[in-house]
């Protein structure tokens, strides 16, 4: 549902100007984002209507399952602070010395935030609705079916990845080469799914979504 609200939306709402695969030009990128925006909420309700029938949880129980108590918010997002630093302390250490790393970068990113669909859409839009969906919603109805631990962490992340290989038609569409089609579907299934591991880890760890987002 995730995937099909990106293209339903531009279908809904097209413009000639732009294609359903031109995923960068501003008016699909804001109909991309009202659409999975939409694809979210829709799981996050129907996620907690399973989790009340199957466990008979009350309102408190069913938000701790998906993640979004908030009392669990500030340990989780301290936990991955630290955890991203480390893994990304090379490559952070460098780019401040090079100076593209600097005070000045990071005062224009609320301004382009705004200003640019490309920004919101990559900062903000993207990582809160697909850690809602992928994690929040995946891993608490995994869980309430009994699943391990194991699973929920190393195999939904799965689901993460592969939905994300959609991208491969729009580069066909495109006209690339088959070959660089296929080498580019694969490294980002690879990435999205390791990204997917320690972002479920995070979230089974820390029982919040803060963190994974």
């Amino acid at each position: 549902m995730y995937v099909a609200s990106i293209y339903l939306f531009m279908a809904l709402f097209p413009t000639p100007l732009a294609t359903i695969h031109d995923r960068d030009h501003p008016h699909i990128m804001k109909q991309r984002m009202r659409g999975v925006t939409l694809a979210t909420l829709v799981s996050l309700a129907a996620t907690s209507i399973v989790l009340w029938h199957w466990q008979s949880l009350d309102v408190r129980q069913i938000v701790s399952q998906l993640g979004l108590d908030p009392r669990t918010a500030v340990p989780s997002v301290v936990v991955a602070l630290v955890l991203m630093c480390v893994l990304f302390l090379g490559p952070l250490i460098t780019s401040h010395l090079e100076g593209g790393c600097g005070w000045d970068v990071l005062k224009r990113v609320p301004s382009s935030l705004w200003n640019q669909p490309i920004y919101l859409r990559n900062y903000v839009v993207g990582p809160i609705t697909e850690e809602l969906v992928f994690r929040s919603c995946v891993v608490a109805l995994w869980s309430a079916s009994n699943l391990s631990m194991t699973m929920c962490v190393f195999v939904s992340p799965v689901i993460f990845g592969v939905a994300h290989v959609h991208r491969a038609v729009s580069l066909y569409v495109k006209g690339d080469a088959l070959g660089r089609i296929l080498l580019s579907t694969l490294l980002q299934l690879l990435y999205t799914t390791v990204f997917g591991w320690i972002a479920a880890g995070l979230f089974v760890r820390t029982r919040s979504v803060m963190g994974p987002i």
